[in-house]
C-alpha cells in the first residue's frame, strides 16, 4: 500500500475512529484518539486511516477526512476480527505526511473500547515510510520497527460521558518525568537527555560538564546506561554526529549522497532512502542498462489512461465516461456543457520527471464524434495547470478514433503534481454560436476523447521552450520565409545581421517565422518577448503566434521611420505553448498596382524577463506600449467584400505614454471581432460576480456603429457607439458560474453602412462589482 512522506513532526490531534455496525446482531465499536498540538493543527489538512487484519498487507478499509475541525470521526462500515492494525497519517496542504502512527491491539468482542494513539515525530522520508510494513513505524535512517501488540483487556477503560479521555490523567509520573500514550496506555519517560526510573525521578544528564557537543546534527541523549551520547540526524553518523553513513558523503559540513552527479541520462539520485542510489526518472523503466521512457499510460491510472474506461483516474467537470462505447473496458469520455462552453473538463494530477531528466514529450489524444451528437464549434485542447496549448489534428489511419490531436507538453507539465486536463478550445468558442453561453443553449456534446497518453517527442517536432534559434538572423537558420511581391520588385535579406524587407508595391508581403514554445513562469520569473524593428511611417509590423490553423495577434508595432524596441509581456494562456512565431511585413491594403515604398528590418529577437510583466491579466490600457496588451488578441476572424481591404486594429501610443486602440472599419457592412482571454476572478465571499469595464467611442455615429460583448450575464450586450469626451466607460456583468475560468470575451465591432469609422477602445478591466 502506498504511503506519502517527506516530513514528520510532532503530533497531537483529536480524532476518533468508529467501527459499528446496525442490525439487530450486537457489534464491537472501537474509538481512537489522536491527540495534537497547535502548530501540527494548523499544518494538517486531513487525516487517513488505513485498517488492516495483521498479516494482510491489503487494507480492508481506507478513509481521508478533511481537518477543517478536530476532532474527526473515521467509521469502519465492515466487520474486523478481534485483532486490528491501524494506520494513521496526518497530512499537509501538499498530501505529504506531517506524521505516521500504528494503532496494533485487539478489542473484546461486542464491547466499546476506546483506543489512544501518539503520533511521535519521524524523520524518515517518503521512500523510507513506503519500505515499512503495515504494522510498523519508520525509525531514523529508515530502520522500520514495529509496534508492540497491546491486548484489549490492557487498554484503558472507556470515560464516561463528559470525561477528559487522556488516560495521562490517569497515572503520575515520577519527578521531571513525562508521561506519553503509547499503544493506548500511559507511559511515564524521562525527557530527552534525562536518564532514571520515570516512576520515581528523571536526571538531567546533558547538561553536565560529561555531555558531548552534538553540534547541529544531533541531539544529546542519555543512552540505555544511562550516560549522556549523541543520538545523530540521519544521515549523520559517529560520537559526535560529524560524519556520513553509507551512500553519504561529507561536503565541508553537509552530508551529500555520493551518487550526486554521477547518474546517467533519464536518471536520478535518489537521496529520499537509507542509502541513496541512481535510478530511473520519474515514469521511466530500466531497459537494459537505459532508462526509456515507460510512463505514457494505461487503462486504470498512471500518467495518463491511454483507453478511456476507468473514471476513478479522473478528475470530471461536466464530462461522462462511457466505458462500453467500443465494448467492455474500451470506452470514451464525453463531455456535456449546457451553455458555458468550455467548463467540461477531463483531468488529471500526474507526477511526470523534472525537465532536467526527462526530454521532451507530446500528449496524444484520439477523438471521435459519435452519431447524433450536437456538434460544437471548439475543438479539444491541452491544458497544463495555466498554459493552454492547441493540438494538431489528423486523421487517424484506424477507426475509432477520428483524428489523432498531438500538442507538445509545456514546461509546466514536468515535475510532482501536474495539473494537466482537455478542455474545449476557448479562443475557438469566442466565436462560435451567439447562444454558446447563454443558458438556454442546445446540449453541447464536442468531440468525445477516445484516448490520453504521453509519448516521446519525435526528433524536432517539440522546440526547446523558451529558446529562440538565431534571434540575431546571422543568415536563414532557424527560420522559414515566404513571400507574396504582386509581380513586383521586392526582397527579403538577412545581411548585416538582421532580417531586412524591401517593398516597392502595394499588396506586397513578406512573412519569416519560427516554431517555439513560449517559456512560462517557472522558466522567467516575467516572461517576455522582446525585439527591435524599424518600418516606414504608419505601417505595422504584424506578430503572430499560429497554431492548429488560428492565428493569434500578439503586438503590432506601428512604424516610426526610427528603430524600436518592443517588449510583448507573455500572457499566462500563452504561456508553455508551442506555435508558430510569425512575423509579418506588408505594404497595406488598397489598390495593388500602386507603388508603394517600403522598408522594414527586424533583429534580435528574444525571450527576457521583464519587470514591467507584472503577470496581471485583468488590465489593460495600452499605456506602456504594444507590450502592454495582455488580454488583447487582436482579429482572428475577419470578413470584406472589396479586394485588398482587410479590417484591422491599430495601436497609438502618444509621447506622453498615453495608450489606446484604434479598431479601422472601412468596408461597408462588415464587423470586426476580437477576444480578450482571461480568467475572471473570484469572490470568496460570495458577494460580487466579474464584471468587464472599458472605455469605447468612435469617429462617426452616423454609421450605426456599436460593439457587442459575448459573454455576458445576459448572453450578449450590445453598446451603440458615441463621439463624446472625455472616452465614455461602459460596463458589462459577465456570467458568475465562469468566475475562475479561462473564458473569450468576444469583442464584434461592427457598422451598417456611412463612412469609413474608427472603434476607439481603452482601459479595458475585470473587476468584482457587487451589482453582477
Amino acid at each position: 500500500m502506498p504511503r506519502t512522506s517527506t516530513k514528520t513532526l510532532l503530533v497531537a490531534a483529536l480524532s476518533a475512529l468508529l467501527f459499528a455496525g446496525c442490525g439487530s446482531t450486537p457489534r464491537t465499536q472501537v474509538t481512537l484518539f489522536v491527540d495534537a498540538d497547535s502548530v501540527v493543527r494548523g499544518e494538517t489538512v486531513s487525516m487517513r486511516v488505513e485498517f488492516f487484519e495483521p498479516g494482510n498487507a491489503t487494507a480492508v478499509y481506507v478513509e481521508t477526512v478533511p481537518m477543517t475541525n478536530w476532532p474527526v470521526t473515521f467509521a469502519l462500515i465492515q466487520d474486523v476480527q478481534d485483532e486490528f492494525v491501524a494506520h494513521v497519517y496526518a497530512l499537509d496542504v501538499g498530501g505529504q505526511t506531517v506524521a505516521e502512527g500504528v494503532a496494533w491491539s485487539s478489542f473484546v468482542p461486542r464491547s466499546t473500547r476506546f483506543y489512544y494513539l501518539f503520533l511521535e515525530r519521524s524523520p524518515c522520508t517518503s521512500a523510507m515510510i513506503a519500505a515499512c510494513d503495515a504494522d510498523e513505524v519508520c525509525q531514523n535512517g529508515g530502520t522500520c520497527a514495529q509496534v508492540p501488540f497491546t491486548p484489549g483487556t490492557d487498554l484503558p477503560a472507556p470515560p464516561t460521558e463528559g470525561e477528559n479521555p487522556d488516560p495521562c490523567g490517569l497515572v503520575t509520573c515520577g519527578t521531571d518525568a513525562l508521561c506519553a500514550v503509547s499503544a493506548g496506555a500511559p507511559v511515564c519517560r524521562c525527557p530527552t537527555g534525562f536518564a532514571g526510573d520515570p516512576e520515581v525521578s528523571c536526571v538531567d544528564v546533558c547538561s553536565g560538564g560529561s555531555a558531548p557537543d552534538c553540534g547541529a546534527n544531533g541531539t544529546c541523549i542519555a543512552n540505555d546506561a544511562g550516560s549522556p551520547a549523541c543520538e545523530c540526524d540521519f544521515p549523520y553518523t559517529g560520537a559526535l554526529c560529524d560524519g556520513c553513513g553509507t551512500g553519504w558523503v561529507l561536503n565541508g559540513t553537509v552530508c551529500e549522497p555520493a551518487c550526486l552527479g554521477t547518474c546517467g541520462t533519464h536518471e536520478i539520485c535518489n537521496d529520499q532512502i537509507a542509502v541513496p542510489a541512481c535510478e530511473c526518472a520519474v515514469g521511466y523503466g530500466r531497459l537494459g542498462p537505459n532508462c526509456t521512457w515507460a510512463g505514457q499510460g494505461t487503462n486504470g491510472g498512471g500518467f495518463l489512461d491511454n483507453q478511456i474506461a476507468d473514471e476513478t483516474a479522473w478528475n470530471l467537470i461536466q464530462t461522462v465516461i462511457d466505458d462500453n462505447e467500443h465494448g467492455a473496458g474500451n470506452g470514451v469520455a464525453e463531455p456535456q456543457t449546457v451553455g458555458g462552453c468550455g467548463e467540461a473538463e477531463l483531468g488529471q494530477t500526474i507526477q511526470m520527471p523534472s525537465y532536467s531528466s526527462a526530454e521532451p514529450f507530446v500528449v496524444e489524444i484520439g477523438t471521435e464524434r459519435l452519431a447524433g451528437e450536437f456538434d460544437c464549434a471548439a475543438a479539444p485542447m491541452l491544458r497544463v495547470g495555466e498554459a493552454y496549448a492547441r493540438f494538431d489534428f489528423t486523421a487517424s489511419p484506424t477507426m475509432p478514433p477520428d483524428r489523432i490531436g498531438r500538442a507538445c507538453l509545456p514546461p509546466g507539465g514536468y515535475g510532482p503534481n501536474v495539473d494537466i486536463a482537455i478542455v474545449a478550445d476557448p479562443y475557438q468558442q469566442g466565436f462560435s454560436s451567439s447562444t454558446c453561453f447563454e443558458g438556454t443553449a442546445p446540449m453541447c456534446e464536442p468531440d468525445a476523447i477516445d484516448s490520453v497518453f504521453i509519448r516521446v517527442a519525435n526528433p524536432g517536432e517539440c522546440p526547446a521552450p523558451g529558446t529562440i534559434v538565431n534571434g540575431g538572423f546571422s543568415g536563414l537558420t532557424g527560420w522559414t520565409q515566404s513571400a507574396s511581391l504582386n509581380s513586383a520588385p521586392g526582397s527579403a535579406s538577412y545581411s548585416g545581421g538582421n532580417l531586412t524587407v524591401t517593398l516597392s508595391r502595394v499588396c506586397q508581403q513578406v512573412t519569416t517565422s519560427q516554431r517555439v514554445t513560449f517559456p512560462d513562469e517557472s522558466m522567467l520569473p516575467m516572461p517576455a518577448l522582446r525585439f527591435t524593428s524599424t518600418a516606414t511611417t504608419g505601417e505595422p509590423i504584424v506578430v503572430s503566434a499560429i497554431s492548429s490553423g488560428v492565428q493569434q495577434v500578439l503586438v503590432e508595432p506601428i512604424g516610426t521611420g526610427s528603430q524600436l524596441t518592443t517588449t510583448y509581456c507573455i500572457p499566462r494562456w500563452l504561456q508553455g505553448t508551442t506555435a508558430t512565431l510569425q512575423f509579418l511585413m506588408s505594404n497595406g491594403s488598397g489598390t495593388c498596382a500602386i507603388n508603394r515604398p517600403g522598408t522594414y528590418t527586424v533583429d534580435d529577437v528574444e525571450f527576457v524577463t521583464d519587470a514591467s510583466c507584472t503577470g496581471d491579466d485583468t488590465r489593460v490600457n495600452f499605456d506602456d506600449g504594444n507590450g502592454g496588451m495582455r488580454l488583447y488578441i487582436p482579429p482572428a476572424n475577419q470578413s470584406g467584400t472589396e479586394p485588398n481591404v482587410t479590417p484591422r486594429p491599430i495601436f497609438s501610443t502618444s509621447s506622453a505614454g498615453i495608450g489606446n486602440l484604434w479598431v479601422l472599419n472601412d468596408n461597408g457592412a462588415t464587423s470586426v471581432r476580437a477576444t480578450l482571454l482571461t480568467r475572471l476572478p473570484v469572490d470568496p465571499t460570495g458577494a460580487a460576480g466579474p464584471m468587464l469595464r472599458f472605455g469605447y467611442r468612435v469617429t462617426d455615429t452616423s454609421s450605426n456603429a456599436r460593439v457587442t460583448i459575448q459573454p455576458s450575464a445576459e448572453g450578449s450586450t450590445q453598446f451603440v457607439g458615441t463621439t463624446a469626451s472625455p472616452l465614455p466607460t461602459q460596463s458589462v456583468c459577465l456570467p458568475r458560474g465562469l468566475a475562475g475560468e479561462v473564458v473569450p470575451l468576444g469583442f464584434t465591432f461592427a457598422r451598417t453602412g456611412g463612412s469609413a469609422l474608427l472603434h476607439l477602445v481603452d482601459d479595458i478591466e475585470i473587476v468584482l462589482d457587487s451589482g453582477c
